[in-house]
């Protein structure tokens, strides 16, 4: 598989009141269940914890910090699961995202850092249900919630 995991997807795995739940909570068990290695970064996890405990997004079903720490230890301890983080190569890919999209600003400059460090690790295939992915060139973007 040798894919990265974007946020959304550990997000709506969380949430039952979601219609995509289920999909989300099985395609992470089959993840976390399988052989292949699969990828996020520091800025999913705090992503999540972020969207997760933020009492204006979900009200009635905000996390407390600590259930919301438990999700990701749960999720980053699986075995075949590698934790992305930035090499020395990060700022020249930085530079040259920055030629290559001279329009990113706002939410999609932590789309951007998640596609350098895919590109610095040499990873194609992100899973995600975020539509944005598309605007990066070399991306393979699958939503594995409309399988």
């Amino acid at each position: 598989m040798r894919a990265y995991i974007d946020t959304n997807i550990f997000v709506y795995a969380t949430y039952p009141s979601y219609p995509q739940h289920e999909k989300a909570r099985n395609f992470l068990k089959a993840c976390s269940d399988g052989s292949d290695s699969w990828f996020l970064s520091w800025g999913v996890v705090y992503e999540y914890l972020r969207v997760v405990t933020h009492p204006g997004l979900f009200s009635k079903e905000t996390l407390s910090f600590p259930k919301a720490a438990e999700n990701v230890l749960r999720f980053t301890s699986a075995k075949n699961v590698e934790i992305l983080t930035e090499t020395p190569e990060h700022t020249k890919l930085l530079s040259a995202l920055t030629q290559e999209m001279k329009t990113i600003s706002g939410n999609l400059l932590h789309d951007a850092h998640h596609v350098i460090l895919m590109r610095e690790h040499d990873l194609k295939k992100i899973f995600t249900a975020d539509t944005d992915f598309h605007r990066f060139a070399g991306l393979e973007v699958v939503d594995p919630l409309q399988r």
